[in-house]
């Protein structure tokens, strides 16, 4: 259960989080959400309800009753057809017995267990991100925290807010510049780019999450997980009542048990037991199969958008440009201006600072955008303009950044 409440807390803590977009916010701010609020809800019904109440023979006592219960829920109990034949308790090894003790459900245990697991896959495309954040010295969350705090909001207090949140971006450029370390592979923080692959992969890892707990369900809750969801919309479709005797989720189970009596005397039982908790972890598991499915299919959507538009011919000096010309501090018109919004974006800020304003735009508001993109661009004027700057392999970026 600790380590249960530990993956919940967790998981919330992300939900606060201001460096990444809608789709992303989608994967992991509102799966985590919906699994959290299934796993408070299973666990009240697991650790505090009754979630199993098994048939007993007419000469249990109440003791004997409990003992049946208690024992058929921590034991796995079995799945038989209800138009199949039962095997008898005496015969444990015979063939009909052994099939039907395949068809176990080995899982209802440790649903919450389960869902606390999920969890912790979900957030890791987002940990993934802020390590590669950490990494890049872009931290994009905090820019934005300070950028949306209450002392931004104060006409007093605004401009000394975006001088200083434009002196840290200006720092971090500068320093991985010129100290950043060369590799053979020109992807590092010296050229520009480390950011924006790193972006890359956690939306390649947003994408995974959702497809591999798909199969990670299966593998622990038994073969036809896979395609549940889509099984049972066929079978809602029929309308024959058909779901109501799901074998992944049944209401109905059995479970064989033996009791020792003075001397070689064994008796064994089995009891037909009612799982009123696969009731709910039916719906809940099924809820859970449609969202992860159209999570993926989103994240693969907003990755295509993102690289549509990051890498469209001209994107990033479109971008950058709007801004300076809402804040009309260049002329469109002027040719000079234009080369050095060219010089700003390809040598300056690059693939990382363009993809790092996008980011800030997103989480934040255009005018916050806007002040920010215009400061930095004065300031970069003012201290680098009409220098070498930092990065001749990254003058091929210019206008396409």
């Amino acid at each position: 259960m600790s380590d249960l409440v530990e993956s919940l807390k967790k998981g919330v803590s992300m939900l606060k989080r201001r460096d990444d977009d809608m789709f992303d916010r989608l994967s992991n701010r509102y799966t985590i959400g919906l699994i959290v609020v299934s796993s408070l809800f299973l666990v009240t019904k697991t650790y505090v309800g009754d979630p199993i109440d098994c048939f007993t023979p007419k000469e249990f006592h109440d003791n004997w009753i409990k003992y049946a219960d208690n024992y058929c829920w921590i034991k796995n109990t079995y799945y038989i057809a209800p138009d199949a034949n039962l095997p008898g308790p005496v015969n444990l090894a015979s063939p009909d017995h052994s099939s039907a003790r395949h068809q176990e459900l080995p899982y209802y245990q440790w649903v919450p267990i389960i869902l606390g697991f999920m969890i912790l896959v979900i957030a890791i495309p987002a940990y993934f991100w802020k390590f590669a954040m950490a990494t890049s010295g872009y931290d994009v969350e905090a820019i934005t925290k300070v950028a949306c705090s209450a002392d931004n909001l104060n006409p007093a207090t605004r401009d000394d807010t975006n001088k200083y949140l434009v002196e840290q971006l200006d720092r971090h450029i500068t320093y991985h510049r010129h100290l950043g370390s060369s590799t053979k592979i020109p992807l590092g923080n010296k050229y520009g780019r480390y950011l924006f692959f790193m972006y890359l992969i956690t939306k390649l890892l947003y994408i995974a999450a959702p497809i591999a707990l798909i199969f990670m369900l299966q593998l622990m809750m038994g073969d036809g997980y896979a395609d549940y969801g889509y099984r049972a919309l066929q079978t809602l479709m029929k309308d024959d009542g058909a779901y109501l005797e799901n074998p992944m989720f049944p209401r109905i189970t059995y479970c064989d048990f033996a009791v020792r009596r003075m001397g070689s005397n064994i008796q064994r039982y089995t009891l037909q037991c009612v799982l009123t908790v696969n009731l709910f972890n039916e719906k809940i598991f099924l809820v859970i199969w449609w969202w992860l499915v159209i999570v993926a299919a989103l994240s693969i959507l907003g990755l295509l958008v993102w690289l549509i538009k990051t890498l469209r011919p001209g994107a990033g000096k479109n971008f950058i440009l709007k801004y300076l010309n809402i804040m009309r501090v260049v002329d469109v018109d002027s040719h000079s201006d234009m080369h050095d919004v060219d010089v700003f974006i390809g040598q300056y800020l690059c693939l990382d600072g363009v993809f790092c304003m996008r980011l800030i735009a997103q989480n934040t508001t255009d005018v916050v955008a806007g002040e920010i993109i215009t400061e930095l661009y004065k300031k970069w004027k003012k201290h680098h303009s009409g220098k070498e700057d930092f990065n001749p392999e990254s003058k091929s970026l210019n206008s396409d950044a």
